[in-house]
């Protein structure tokens, strides 16, 4: 009975092995230029019309995910003054930002998403 107990005990723990390893999916994330219609100075000081800062970093990254492919455009303002603290100003910050990159850009369609991250100067 023992030799049946433990058969079936290594039956279970192949199944599961074979289901981990089905069931996983590989995400890979890498960065990816993004390509502006004008230099990169010229977009910054578009962005410096909506808010003031020290620096602005725009960064892209393409996410793989089961053979989906999905290109994220971030922009995050450095020491910013006067960003909004409530959520719906914030977000739409982020739109109008998002709105004036986009236009900037050589080719808008192929980022699917813009990020927008904020870090306030402390007084």
């Amino acid at each position: 009975m023992t030799s049946l107990t433990s058969w079936a005990a290594k039956i279970t723990g192949f199944s599961t092995v074979v289901f981990l390893i089905v069931n996983c999916t590989f995400t890979t994330k890498r960065q990816k230029l993004p390509q502006f219609r004008f230099g990169i100075d010229t977009v910054g000081h578009s962005i410096d019309s909506f808010v003031a800062c020290q620096h602005i970093n725009i960064n892209g990254v393409e996410n793989s995910t089961a053979g989906k492919v999905e290109s994220e455009l971030e922009v995050d303002i450095i020491n910013g003054v006067n960003i909004p603290k409530d959520d719906p100003h914030k977000k739409a910050l982020g739109r109008m930002i998002a709105s004036r990159v986009k236009s900037d850009l050589r080719a808008d369609r192929q980022w699917t998403g813009f990020i927008f991250k904020s870090d306030e100067l402390s007084e």
